[in-house]
């Protein structure tokens, strides 16, 4: 495989933990300020729709 692959790869994983700890740090905000449950769902959706778009 092409060197330039493994830096994609790298990339993308790195990029995804990221977005995974933003996450888990909001929804641990959330629960904290005394949210109630449904944000968590809900900022999660927000998360995905705004990666896909």
């Amino acid at each position: 495989m092409p060197k330039g692959f493994f830096y994609l790869i790298g990339a993308q994983f790195t990029s995804g933990l990221a977005d995974n700890a933003l996450l888990i740090l909001g929804i641990a905000f959330l629960s904290e300020q005394g949210y109630p449950g449904w944000w968590a769902p809900l900022l999660k959706f927000s998360f995905t729709l705004s990666y896909v778009v």
